[in-house]
């Protein structure tokens, strides 16, 4: 998935926690975010207007990036829940990393691979 269409997909999915997110449609999210973080910060500084800057960037990255740490936890087969780790202290976060960085587990309970359905079209119903 391209940068662009995975900012896209996850904005146009901003509080869609059913389904499955690949690898990249995750992490170029997080890159996305990363990158306008420090944009916003200096557009807020420029019009003397902070902290609206950085609250504004929450306000619209927040929900959907959740949303999309959800998905790509079900992609790996497991549920959203497991977002709850990062509150054990240090290994809880690590964990967590791990987690979003494994392989796409298949067709599973949560829906079909988003590689698939990428490569090959929706399926069938």
């Amino acid at each position: 998935m391209s940068p662009v269409a995975a900012v896209r997909s996850c904005l146009r999915k901003y509080v869609g926690f059913r389904g499955r997110a690949s690898r990249s449609e995750h992490w170029w999210f997080l890159a996305f975010t990363l990158v306008t973080l420090p944009v916003a910060v200096a557009v807020e500084r420029a019009l003397g207007i902070a902290p609206l800057g950085r609250v504004l960037w929450l306000a619209l990255t927040a929900l959907p990036g959740l949303a999309a740490m959800v998905r790509r936890l079900h992609d790996t087969g497991r549920s959203g829940l497991w977002c709850f780790i990062t509150l054990i202290p240090f290994f809880g976060g690590i964990w967590l990393l791990v987690l979003l960085c494994l392989p796409s587990e298949g067709d599973n309970h949560h829906g079909p691979s988003p590689e698939n359905v990428l490569r090959y079209g929706a399926p069938a119903r």
